[in-house]
């Protein structure tokens, strides 16, 4: 039988290690794709509708099992905090175009 340094178990990758590190890789880069398509797929800027696809396509990849990959190292919680300020910025780029678009409309500052 041969021997292999990653499992994968009912979607969990797991290394000889017995860290997730290379799951969190992958469900990272797959997340970063679908950030990716989103922001390519979607032509109306509506902030809400860009939100309800994010929790549609994007977070199901973190949530599902964090109850066992849980990051825990400091470069794993980045990596996945990377995606979601991506997409923060994606949307606050949408906003700033917007703004730019109507010139003469008021903007409130608090």
């Amino acid at each position: 039988m041969p021997t292999t340094n990653v499992v994968k178990d009912l979607g969990i990758t797991v290394n000889d290690s017995l860290t997730h590190g290379t799951h969190i890789a992958k469900i990272t880069a797959t997340a970063h794709q679908r950030v990716n398509l989103i922001a390519r797929s979607f032509t109306s800027r509506d902030i809400s509708m860009l939100l309800r696809a994010y929790t549609t396509y994007v977070r199901p990849l973190f949530e599902y099992n964090t109850v066992i990959w849980s990051p825990s190292l400091k470069c794993d919680v980045t990596a996945v905090e990377k995606v979601q300020r991506r997409f923060i910025n994606l949307q606050s780029a949408y906003l700033d175009s917007e703004i730019s678009v109507m010139p003469n409309a008021e903007v409130n500052s608090t």
